[in-house]
């Protein structure tokens, strides 16, 4: 226990007194400066506390975002889903709607009981046929592919036909179509017959293009029809620009040298020549040429 620094009346050894006070206030000192010391670390404690509780929450925010966008990203993968799920069904229900299935008669609805669509198809289990719902709303079987040309009562060629060198056997029945004679617009080529019955009195001077070089027509002459001569229409015996008559049942074989050139061969009715021996072919030569 510290002696006490008080002066009393009589006191002599000041000195002594003065010591001992300093003492006491050294030591008082002390006791301040490590009390100050303990509350600066106390201080310090409770910031870094405070720093890392901040640090804390921090981490704490930035898991609640991180959830959240987990959250966000769980929610379009269902919306996705979902409507991937709906494409599917949708696909589905079109498909069903088109195919639908076998059935022993013709159906009136669809499976889901709607309205037939137009190229809706069905196999027929009575005649073993696929049927298809027409434009005309009506059921119609598709036809089992032929077996020979003659099963089919109206062929035709998607492109030309090869022989592959063999002969064709048989009658050649041609058909026969009506084009009206004209000056230049007379469209032979056009018409889908080799035999043409040509009508009309015109003076022809051209016809229109030729799909290809090669094909020809025999114009069978209803009256007295003209045609003149020209470098693009080569008629036998007849010199360019003049102009030969026929008379009703003459023939013209008109044969496309080109697309734009025409060589034009006249069998008379009465059998006489197209023109004098000296200048022209026989009848019996324009036969055997054609």
């Amino acid at each position: 226990m510290p002696v006490s620094t008080k002066f009393s009346t009589g006191d002599t050894d000041y000195p002594t007194k003065l010591n001992q006070m300093d003492d006491d206030l050294n030591l008082g000192t002390g006791v301040l400066q490590t009390a100050v010391t303990d509350s600066a670390a106390s201080a310090t404690l409770a910031s870094q506390k405070v720093v890392l509780t901040n640090a804390d929450v921090v981490t704490a925010n930035a898991a609640v975002v991180s959830a959240q966008g987990q959250v966000t990203l769980a929610t379009n993968q269902v919306t996705l889903a979902v409507a991937a799920k709906d494409a599917a069904e949708a696909a589905l229900d079109a498909f069903d709607d088109t195919y639908l299935g076998a059935k022993a008669s013709d159906p009136t609805l669809d499976n889901d009981g709607n309205a037939l669509i137009v190229g809706a198809q069905y196999f027929n289990t009575s005649i073993n046929k696929l049927k298809v719902y027409t434009t005309g709303l009506a059921w119609a079987a598709l036809q089992d592919g032929i077996s020979s040309v003659v099963a089919d009562t109206s062929p035709e060629l998607g492109g030309n036909l090869n022989l592959n060198n063999k002969l064709m056997i048989g009658a050649l029945n041609l058909s026969r179509a009506t084009v009206a004679s004209h000056a230049t617009t007379a469209d032979i080529w056009l018409a889908a017959n080799q035999q043409i019955n040509w009508t009309g009195v015109a003076i022809t001077t051209a016809f229109p293009n030729a799909p290809q070089g090669g094909i020809q027509r025999t114009l069978i002459c209803a009256g007295a029809c003209s045609f003149t001569a020209s470098a693009n229409m080569i008629i036998d015996g007849v010199a360019s620009g003049q102009t030969v008559t026929c008379a009703a049942g003459d023939q013209m074989i008109v044969k496309a040298i080109s697309t734009t050139s025409y060589k034009l061969s006249r069998i008379k009715l009465d059998g006489t020549a197209q023109v004098a021996a000296s200048g022209g072919m026989t009848q019996a030569q324009i036969q055997a040429y054609i």
